[in-house]
């Protein structure tokens, strides 16, 4: 992408990276003002070189999707830890479903 933008706050992926960590990357361009950003993920249909992490991540429907991106970049020691680093009610579309704050209850209307 090469974007050097501070202020965005909104990243759409129309399909599937191949790559986890291309899916991390391109989601990473936004927020570098210190707000918080919204990252859409429109999976179309996988192509042939997509990794299985990332068809994992695709249909995963239980765990928090911020837990699995921050996991797969993590050593085995410190994936203990993921929750203190997931900040609280910074909710995927999974985990706002199981919210009660205000912003998440908002947000399901």
């Amino acid at each position: 992408m090469g974007v050097d933008c501070p202020d965005i706050t909104r990243v759409i992926n129309w399909g599937c990276p191949n790559i986890l960590k291309e899916l991390v990357q391109e989601t990473g361009r936004g927020g570098r003002d210190g707000r918080t950003v919204e990252a859409i993920l429109y999976p179309t249909t996988l192509g042939r070189k997509v990794t299985p992490e990332m068809k994992q991540y695709k249909v995963n429907t239980r765990i928090c999707r911020r837990r699995k991106l921050f996991e797969s970049f993590l050593f085995n020691n410190e994936k203990e830890d993921v929750a203190g680093i997931v900040k609280a009610c910074q909710c995927c579309d999974l985990c706002a479903r199981l919210c009660s704050c205000e912003d998440c209850e908002s947000s399901s209307d």
